[in-house]
């Protein structure tokens, strides 16, 4: 015999059904053991339909983002910032960390301690901007005495980093370049412990 609800096969002597735990009031005869795992089935098919669909449309959406995330990123942006952002949006973005800014400041700059997980390599982050609209971005890495990192490691870390994103660099004099749709990526070493990577809008490079 089985259960009506669950259609498991019902042990003898038992008053409840030992997977589900219903009660048997009703008992099945073997001969309608098809009927009951038709039903059975049909129940479990109503309760997979939309958990499939929901799974189906979560990954769907991972993988939506994680392209656009991608996109972003070999755009050339730096940190996804987009070319053209106001004065205002970039100092809401940075908050107190910000330094200048003031009114009829043309540029903006910040200082990151221990820059990108490089333990005592200090980056000093300063934006430009033409008619309230940033157009340029100017990285340097200051590399500590105390640094675990000589100044070759932190190059090699972004040339290869930048190379995996944009292609094949173009050296240049004391330099690499990557052009990438939206932005020309240079970087170059300035002096002892000093490494500089600029990131300017190509988009609008003619209105400049």
């Amino acid at each position: 015999m089985f259960c009506g609800k669950c259609g498991s096969k019902l042990l003898d002597g038992y008053e409840f059904c030992m997977k589900c735990g219903t009660k048997i009031d009703l008992l099945i005869s073997e001969d309608n053991e098809n009927d009951v795992n038709i039903s059975f089935l049909k129940s479990k098919k109503k309760i997979l339909i939309p958990i499939i669909t929901i799974v189906s449309l979560i990954i769907m959406i991972g993988i939506v983002f994680y392209f656009m995330q991608y996109a972003k990123e070999r755009s050339g942006l730096y940190n996804n910032i987009a070319w053209g952002t106001s004065k205002e949006k970039i100092k809401e973005m940075l908050g107190d960390n910000i330094i200048g800014g003031e009114e009829g400041d043309n540029d903006f700059l910040t200082i990151i301690s221990d820059y990108d997980g490089m333990k005592d390599v200090k980056g000093l982050v300063s934006y430009y901007f033409v008619d309230n609209g940033l157009h340029e971005i100017n990285l340097t890495l200051i590399n500590n005495e105390n640094s675990s990192y000589t100044d070759s490691m932190i190059i090699e870390k972004y040339a290869n980093k930048f190379d995996n994103l944009y292609g094949n660099k173009k050296e240049d004099i004391g330099s690499y370049i990557w052009n990438t749709k939206e932005s020309k990526i240079e970087l170059f070493y300035v002096t002892d412990k000093f490494v500089v990577i600029n990131y300017k809008d190509i988009t609008k490079a003619e209105e400049y």
